[in-house]
């Protein structure tokens, strides 16, 4: 069971990175909700997923996720990830600036019967604007080997 739906959420990544809009009707169930602290809720199904596909391309055209970890556990999956793009659409109501960034997430999702019925997603948003150089970083990061 974990190995399918690992790759059911293999599937998600895929959709949004080729910006796939029939994986949605393949993969998130009718009553689908994503839970994001910094995106709107989008409604509920495929046309939601659709939507985070669709408005995050917008602010990050071409924006590609790569997949570092999953780890599954019934009817859960994690998969934590690393984004990269240029920001050349409103993000968070932040015009573009044209500088690229490096995202890093999770999401876990929640399958039943070979759909994705919920996912969390969690992404460095403060760790984005200050790429964006919207807002200074409250103290210098460590030293790479600290």
């Amino acid at each position: 069971m974990s190995r399918d739906n690992t790759s059911i959420a293999r599937r998600w990544v895929e959709g949004f990175n080729t910006e796939n809009l029939t994986i949605a009707e393949e993969i998130i169930a009718p009553t689908y909700v994503m839970h994001d602290l910094h995106v709107p809720h989008l409604g509920r199904g495929p046309e939601s997923y659709k939507k985070h596909i669709m408005s995050t391309h917008e602010a990050f055209p071409g924006l590609k996720l790569t997949v570092q970890d999953v780890f599954a556990a019934g009817d859960k999956v994690a998969l934590r990830w690393v984004a990269r793009g240029t920001h050349a659409g409103t993000l968070l109501g932040i015009a573009p600036t044209g500088k690229s960034v490096v995202i890093e997430g999770v999401l876990i999702a929640h399958i039943a019967d070979g759909k994705i019925e919920e996912g969390w997603t969690y992404w460095d948003a403060l760790g984005t604007v200050q790429q964006l150089a919207v807002i200074e970083p409250p103290f210098a990061p460590f030293p790479p080997g600290d």
